[in-house]
């Protein structure tokens, strides 16, 4: 990975989200994230290079993704790498996580080692899925699991992916089943769900509508369906009919949340009733984005708690929250009017 700690990367489009930076080890240099950001590659550059010498390893790992990349330098994949290094040694795991991406066989693993014990998801996802597979290990179930349940578990955005690798170890549906256990799967899904990973969002909808380790429920599998097609505001989503998706739920009709979110906010609200709790979280999402959540505050906060209420610790309602406190209401109405 690179470029974690600097560039504001998109939520996936599962809720089209508005940006925020990753977590790091080390100190974020925001002076440096604003000249990159400003398109001042070389004001960056050498903020970064400053902050590293005097011992950050996140901005190492920053400098090492400039010369990786050739940003505003000619690309040195040699300095990239001693950059890399020295941002792994200094506690940076996406380094790590780097550097294991170049090398083979035991290096390889030793370096996603180390990045995984400093919380790196893709560190941790590549062990599990090595021992999945069998590739550089022989394969271990037992391990496999291990490995994916700590990357999924990490309070990151990018752990989503982990989650869905976890849940198919579980889903007769998966190729690399090692166990038919529905309810499992579905746990894990459902973290993964949380995280704004579409394809657990999706597979969870599925779950749903099949009973595959769950009750059937045609509003919350639509519910799902509908994140993972970003509201499905243009009806065009692959996974249900335009006949199952207006007869699962009712439309909701508040002038609050936009006409072309109407829909799909139904689903979520009746979700919400039924227990989902991305859902509830889905629904104040829909009013947030309206241009009146000023004015519906309470609303957002009472379907916020609920999520949490439902389901404690939940990424995307967390996420909002803390978005909401450091922006402000306001911010948001400005933005979708």
């Amino acid at each position: 990975m690179g470029r974690l700690t600097r560039l504001l990367l998109p939520i996936l489009a599962t809720f089209a989200v508005p940006t925020a930076l990753l977590a790091s080890a080390g100190e974020e240099v925001p002076d440096a994230i604003a000249a990159y950001k400003a398109g001042d590659w070389e004001t960056a550059r050498v903020l970064w290079q400053g902050a590293c010498d005097a011992g950050n390893p996140a901005a190492c790992h920053e400098v090492a993704v400039v010369y990786r990349d050739g940003e505003g330098v000619p690309a040195d994949a040699e300095r990239a790498k001693q950059l890399f290094e020295q941002a792994c040694t200094g506690g940076f795991g996406d380094s790590c996580f780097n550097l294991g991406n170049k090398a083979e066989g035991e290096t390889r693993l030793s370096y996603f080692e180390r990045g995984c014990a400093l919380d790196s998801v893709g560190s941790c996802a590549r062990i599990g899925m090595a021992y999945r597979d069998g590739k550089d290990t022989g394969k271990d179930a037992g391990k496999a699991v291990d490995y994916l349940t700590r990357a999924c578990l990490i309070d990151k955005q990018q752990a989503g992916p982990a989650c869905f690798m976890l849940a198919g170890l579980y889903d007769i549906h998966d190729e690399f089943v090692i166990e038919d256990d529905g309810a499992t799967a579905n746990r894990w899904l459902a973290r993964g769900c949380s995280l704004t990973d579409v394809q657990s969002c999706q597979n969870l909808g599925f779950h749903y509508r099949a009973g595959y380790g769950i009750g059937k429920d045609l509003v919350k599998s639509n519910a799902l369906y509908a994140m993972a097609c970003n509201d499905a505001s243009s009806l065009a989503c692959p996974m249900f009919s335009p006949r199952e998706y207006f007869g699962a739920a009712p439309a909701y009709r508040g002038s609050e949340i936009k006409p072309d979110k109407r829909q799909a906010a139904g689903l979520y609200r009746t979700a919400c009733e039924r227990g989902l709790a991305l859902g509830c979280a889905q629904f104040a999402y829909a009013i947030l984005r309206g241009g009146k959540a000023a004015k519906n505050r309470a609303t957002i906060d009472r379907y916020l708690k609920q999520t949490l209420e439902l389901d404690p610790g939940n990424w995307f309602a967390e996420f909002l929250i803390d978005l909401i406190e450091k922006d402000g209401i306001e911010a948001w109405d400005r933005r979708n009017r």
